[in-house]
């Protein structure tokens, strides 16, 4: 489409500091915050939420990718910053390995359950660290260019954005993910922190 839709279903549990999987049409809205951390997830079909199956770790600010069916997340912030990933398989919720660097407010991206990528965030601290997951285990790439938290991402495990966030201060720095190494290309529009991207 080439426009915003003004009533696409609100989801059932306003929160924020949570992470997405799928498309416009087939989506998860993953964990979050409300006064507390939530292990709510909440599937949609194009026009409405239906609370769906809860993830075994309440925590906020964590990031993912894949599709409604077939997704992970990992790390953020539970009681603590936490390295802990969840793989999903359209029916449930499964902690697999851990994240190698323990963080919160990274970017993240991904097709499936068995591949995709995470780079960035707060460990506490700013990290450049970038890994991939191939269902089984975390590999650490490429470090971005510009350590920062508060990313988002867009793509793959081998082609992938990773955009804006904070250094200490707001950045509108782009950078481009080839699969090997990270290269800085033109940079968003707006300098902006703890948003969302897709594509």
């Amino acid at each position: 489409g080439t426009s915003w839709a003004t009533s696409p279903g609100s989801l059932n549990t306003a929160r924020r500091g949570l992470t997405n999987a799928g498309t416009q049409t087939a989506a998860l809205a993953i964990t979050g915050y409300t006064d507390a951390n939530v292990d709510v997830v909440e599937s949609y079909d194009g026009s409405s939420w239906t609370e769906t199956h809860d993830v075994n770790t309440a925590r906020r600010n964590l990031a993912g990718g894949g599709t409604s069916t077939s997704a992970i997340f990992a790390g953020g912030y539970s009681t603590a910053y936490v390295g802990i990933a969840e793989s999903y398989n359209g029916s449930a919720w499964s902690e697999v390995a851990d994240l190698s660097t323990v963080r919160n407010y990274h970017g993240g991206v991904g097709t499936s359950n068995i591949s995709a990528f995470m780079f960035g965030g707060d460990i506490p601290g700013n990290t450049a660290n970038a890994e991939t997951w191939d269902g089984s285990s975390w590999t650490e790439v490429g470090n971005l260019n510009t350590a920062r938290n508060g990313l988002s991402g867009s793509g793959t495990a081998t082609v992938a954005l990773a955009f804006s966030g904070t250094t200490g201060s707001l950045t509108a720095n782009t950078e481009f993910w080839d699969g090997s190494s990270w290269t800085e290309v033109a940079n968003v529009g707006t300098a902006r922190q703890q948003h969302a991207g897709a594509g």
